[in-house]
């Protein structure tokens, strides 16, 4: 029973450190919604390779665009990525744009 217990409270604190991170949108047009739901009203588009901050995760997370813009998108739309490969695209995307 205490494995149990164990392995349950190493997933939630595996989720909860996913909770907030960073994630790059990996569709050529991801649709940001009002709310987890593919019915939910288009709040916005981010485009392939934009850089959010993930707020909350789960199938549908909630992000923030650079812009300021927040609403879901779902799990396939973007690609979350640890601290050190997420500063490390950064630096790559902006040497291509000079």
């Amino acid at each position: 029973m205490k494995k149990i217990y164990a392995v349950l409270l190493l997933s939630v604190t595996a989720l909860s450190a996913l909770a907030q991170g960073s994630a790059v949108v990996r569709l050529s047009v991801a649709n940001v919604r009002l709310s987890g739901e593919f019915s939910a009203e288009m709040v916005t588009q981010a485009l392939l390779g934009t850089p959010v901050k993930v707020l909350n995760a789960g199938k549908w997370n909630e992000v923030e665009l650079p812009d300021g813009y927040r609403g879901w998108v779902h799990e396939e739309a973007i690609s979350i990525l640890a601290d050190e490969d997420f500063a490390s695209w950064c630096q790559r995307a902006n040497q291509i744009k000079r």
